[in-house]
């Protein structure tokens, strides 16, 4: 049997539609806003939807970081870092690894000797392998660029302290009773190859051949070369300066000893003299007061052989 056709009112048909379109505009409105909420937190960074404060690093701005700096992540980075290196040191030549400890100088005699204190000794050095123009040689006129020469080794070495190294194919002593040694500043400079190189000596070498020669006459030819120094300033080394004389200091007059005043031994010439206060003093060879110390053996007054039996025997430098 068919069913009759269902009639519905209408005020139940306005209510049914109404009830409809209300339902329905909710739910798109609800779709709607739920888009716009996924499209927004979409473009947030991940960290900034977890509460992340302002200014605070986060993950996401890592990332982008690392993106920025051509590093992906997982696969290591794109391109390479730096190694900083630090810069080569360059320490100045130095032979302090096979020298003595530092020695203080306690004077400069002239451009190629100093005195210096060794175990509370004093003890004249002569640089081995450089000669410099004369100064205060006994009976010998200053020489062009000698004062130079000294004041060069003052501003080198004077109130410091140096290093010490003997060359065994030069011997100990000079015939003057002085140490022969190179000399080397506490950074480690050569003194002997410094004064040559600037014109301010000459490379010696007195009989055989030593450690150094090379260099220093190296250092001489570059000298001469660039007319330094004295190879510029002076006609020739050893060259007097004009108007310099020889010392002429009348010689004291002879005292008649009464006993005959003994000869120097060979080997030991250096003088142990004991002077009006009492005092010991011994004069080394070539030193401004050796000539004119007279040893009165009555007196106490003796020859040595080496100044340590000079300090031995209770005798101490000439400061002269």
């Amino acid at each position: 049997m068919s069913r009759p056709p269902m009639t519905v009112g209408v005020g139940t048909f306005r209510r049914v539609v109404t009830g409809g379109i209300g339902r329905n505009a909710r739910a798109l409105g609800l779709m709607g806003a739920g888009a716009v909420v996924v499209a927004l937190l979409g473009g947030c960074d991940p960290a900034e939807q977890a509460g992340t404060a302002p200014g605070s690093t986060s993950t996401s701005s890592a990332t982008r970081s690392t993106h920025a700096a051509g590093v992906v992540p997982g696969h290591g980075t794109a391109t390479s870092t730096a190694t900083s290196t630090p810069a080569a040191t360059h320490s100045p030549t130095s032979q302090s690894s096979s020298l003595g400890a530092l020695v203080p100088v306690l004077s400069v005699i002239d451009g190629d000797t100093i005195a210096v204190r060794i175990d509370g000794v004093r003890r004249k050095i002569r640089l081995i392998g450089v000669d410099t123009p004369e100064t205060r040689k006994p009976n010998t006129p200053v020489q062009c660029f000698g004062k130079q020469a000294s004041s060069e080794m003052q501003s080198l070495v004077q109130s410091r302290s140096v290093r010490l190294q003997a060359d065994p194919s030069q011997g100990d002593v000079d015939k003057y009773g002085r140490s022969l040694r190179y000399v080397f500043t506490a950074d480690g400079r050569n003194v002997a190859q410094t004064l040559i190189a600037g014109g301010f000596g000459r490379e010696y070498t007195y009989d055989t051949a030593y450690r150094y020669q090379a260099p220093f006459r190296a250092a001489e030819s570059a000298a001469r070369r660039t007319h330094a120094g004295l190879w510029g300033a002076c006609p020739s080394f050893g060259s007097p300066v004009e108007g310099s004389r020889p010392s002429t200091s009348p010689a004291p007059a002879p005292v008649a000893p009464s006993t005959p005043v003994p000869a120097a031994p060979a080997d030991c010439r250096i003088k142990g003299n004991i002077n009006s206060k009492g005092e010991k003093i011994y004069h080394l060879p070539g030193s401004a007061t050796y000539d004119k110390t007279v040893i009165t053996p009555s007196k106490g007054e003796r020859y040595f052989c080496s100044e340590a039996a000079a300090v031995a025997a209770g005798w101490r430098a000439a400061q002269d």
